[in-house]
């Protein structure tokens, strides 16, 4: 097949998006590749497509592992062999798909990075066909990034036991500094570079000053159509305008890393099915989902990097229809992120004590301890060594960026079977115990290649079509486990601590580290104070900071608005504004029929008077492209 042909029978679509098939084709051709692709941009399409194509496997390293388990998921929805293997997975478990992965059974494996440190997935990555390595997020691999990972430096390591294979970075943003330092830290060797820039045509970038920031997030909610997302920095601060807006009659919910995994998975669902208009969230939420039709998304507080803030941002309007941006702020808000962003860098004494206690904590010896993982329960480690939660937290942060531990934050590991016999002999053994064959029968029948791999079960379905309980189907798994008939691993929910190396005596020489990434955060975050304050296009602010530069204003922002503003005498005597109020007086407008009631030198300004309109709240433009009175 194609590059094409596998595009449209895998996923339905007749044709690439820019620069993916380039993308693709290089890759095929065994060359370095390095892209930066907007949110949304399909990222993804770029290793699947080749994946399928090129024999062997294809290994992507993720530090998210909720967007690992939604890839797998999709990918065997369409009957793409996918496996992901993280640090929240039991040993035997991993020791079984590394098994699988080295006798083919998939085709694309999805790998923490802390995984690529392990000596029995070095020895199996040896020993397995690799069609190339693609890493997804590759900012990560950057110390000037925003999101540093210490074990994305372990990847390089890969070459040495596949000298040919090409790699894929991806990444939606990263400044050019950054984008060297993935190149040099990677060893891609000439790669490719294939860039979509960072211009969004159809978003509409608005920073709004206000003391009462809840009374404009209503405000915005009422008078937008469509989806709508709303960023918040705190757990608290999320329910409770969640909650505010809710007692005013919005449509709304929210989400955070603190829900159980079933909650956060049924919100999901129910925004991006429209039975929820709004989803008030922390930066837990958005990656990965690809909801289209979002048609605002608001930040109530500010996000702590440019590199947050375009991302989350930019998962409005993916299906190319406009879309608005807004940033409120206030001083007292600037002030609380400032406060936020001192707290995320303790003292080094600080988080070398909660190092040193989460060690006892688990009875890790000195010099041991390198790849056990554990279930973490922070409330019942602050009471045992008397800590502030926020200290904790903070500090488990520093510890993975300093490279000592991974923290998997509530990850919802679903429950997964195989059968460890075959067919022939599971059979016989049915024959033998009666009262387990009518569960057995179930399994071989609900889930195609049970027989090979692990495959995730939904415990509530079987229970109900076999008509027993949730304990009772419970205990039967259990017995066909301990018979050694099938692996089953129960569904888990809770947070994950790693250990990346063997503990260490003490961490004090990590002052001067610890030091820079401070610095580096707040030179982000005086980015950020920048953008709040220039008085020039924020699409070309946002783009000089990604280095990339625009030719021409984007003529939808805040600042461009204004700027319009004053070319045109908006009054009801202005001849385009009479007309077009007289015509909506009579009923709604299509919105690329009205450029036809005017003469074709007239649209730069009609087009103007519309977008000021709107932002006046004088007309509104629904989903459809209808434009009416905001009456």
């Amino acid at each position: 097949m194609t590059p094409n042909e596998v595009l449209k029978n895998y996923w339905g679509y007749d044709s690439f998006r820019p620069n993916q098939e380039e993308i693709i084709d290089n890759l095929i051709s065994g060359r370095d590749t390095l892209a930066l692709l907007p949110t949304g941009g399909g990222k993804s399409v770029c290793y699947q497509v080749p994946a399928i194509l090129l024999d062997g496997v294809c290994f992507v390293v993720s530090p998210l592992i909720a967007l690992m388990q939604d890839q797998v998921s999709g990918l065997m929805s369409k009957n793409i062999p996918a496996v992901y293997l993280h640090s929240a997975m039991e040993r035997r478990e991993v020791n079984t798909e590394l098994e699988n992965i080295r006798n083919g059974k998939y085709k694309l494996v999805y790998v923490s990075p802390e995984r690529l440190q392990s000596k029995i997935f070095l020895e199996s990555f040896n020993n397995t066909k690799v069609s190339f390595i693609a890493i997804d997020e590759a900012h990560c691999v950057s110390q000037w990034g925003y999101d540093f990972r210490p074990p994305y430096l372990e990847i390089s390591a890969l070459r040495e036991y596949k000298k040919d294979i090409p790699f894929l970075a991806l990444t939606a943003s990263a400044t050019p500094e950054v984008v060297k330092d993935i190149s040099k830290q990677l060893t891609l060797r000439n790669p490719a570079f294939f860039s979509s820039g960072f211009s969004r045509k159809n978003l509409a970038y608005r920073v709004q000053y206000s003391e009462d920031i809840r009374v404009e997030l209503l405000n915005t909610c009422r008078q937008s159509e469509g989806s709508g997302l709303i960023y918040a920095n705190s757990r608290s601060l999320v329910v409770n305008l969640a909650q505010w807006l809710k007692s005013q009659g919005c449509s709304v919910s929210y989400y955070h890393a603190g829900l159980s995994g079933k909650e956060r998975t049924l919100r999901q669902k129910e925004w991006i099915e429209n039975r929820i208009r709004i989803m008030v969230c922390t930066n837990a939420f958005g990656m990965g989902v690809d909801k289209p039709d979002v048609r605002f998304v608001l930040h109530a507080r500010a996000p702590l990097s440019l590199e947050a803030y375009y991302q989350e941002a930019g998962r409005a309007g993916r299906d190319g229809k406009d879309s608005v941006c807004v940033f409120y702020y206030n001083d007292g808000d600037l002030q609380i992120s400032t406060d936020t962003l001192q707290n995320k860098y303790p003292d080094l004494k600080t988080i070398g004590r909660v190092y040193e206690q989460l060690c006892a904590f688990y009875q890790i010896a000195l010099h041991s301890g390198e790849g056990a993982s554990f279930l973490f329960d922070l409330e019942l480690f602050c009471q045992r060594f008397d800590h502030k939660a926020v200290d904790v937290w903070n500090s488990l942060q520093q510890l993975e960026v300093l490279g000592y531990i991974t923290y998997s934050e509530a990850i919802r590991n679903p429950s997964r079977i195989r059968f460890l016999m075959s067919s022939q002999v599971l059979y016989d053994f049915q024959l033998r115990n009666e009262n387990l064959e009518p569960v057995i029968k179930l399994l071989l029948r609900s889930y195609g290649g049970i027989l090979d791999h692990l495959t995730v079960v939904r415990e509530n379905q079987l229970a109900e079509r076999l008509k027993i309980s949730n304990h009772s189907l419970a205990h039967l798994l259990n017995d066909l486990k301990e018979r050694r008939v099938l692996e089953y691993y129960k569904s888990t929910d809770d947070p994950v601590i790693t250990f990346v190396q063997p503990r260490v005596k003490s961490i004090v020489d990590k002052e001067n580290r610890l030091a820079f990434l401070r610095e580096t955060a707040f030179n982000r975050w005086r980015a950020v104070r920048k953008y709040l304050t220039c008085e020039y296009c924020r699409a070309i602010q946002i783009s000089e900071y990604f280095g990339e530069k625009l030719k021409e204003d984007c003529g939808k922002c805040d600042i461009c608005l204004a700027k319009f503003k004053n070319r045109i005498s908006l009054n009801p005597k202005n001849d385009l504004q009479s007309e077009l109020m007289g015509e909506l007086q009579k009923g709604s407008l299509d919105y690329h029929k009205i450029f036809q009631m005017f003469a074709p030198e007239q649209k730069e300004d009609v087009e103007i008077l519309m977008r000021w309109l709107v932002e006046q709240h004088v007309i509104k433009i629904n989903i459809h492209n209808q434009v009416s009175l905001n009456r």
